[in-house]
């Protein structure tokens, strides 16, 4: 099983010129480290694919919301919810 990530380019610079903008980040990446990734991202093979559980990373991840969001990939992974 694959956890796929999924944001857009404009919510991933905003992310990162955040974080600069907060100046605490432990990171040091930067926009030209995002350039970089987003240059030479490699889209998931087939095989790949077919194990992936693709995640809308764009989404607030807000606690009330946590059940119902990641119910489907209990679900597959044949997991009850408590």
């Amino acid at each position: 099983m694959l956890l796929d990530f999924r944001a857009g380019e404009h919510c991933l610079r905003e992310r990162v010129r955040q974080r600069a903008l907060r100046g605490n980040d432990a990171s040091e990446a930067d926009l030209a480290v995002l350039q970089h990734q987003l240059l030479h991202a490699q889209p998931l093979d087939p095989d790949e694919r077919a194990v992936a559980f693709e995640v809308d990373a764009e989404t607030d991840f807000d606690e009330a919301a946590m059940p119902a969001r990641w119910a489907p990939l209990l679900q597959r992974l044949g997991i009850t919810p408590a």
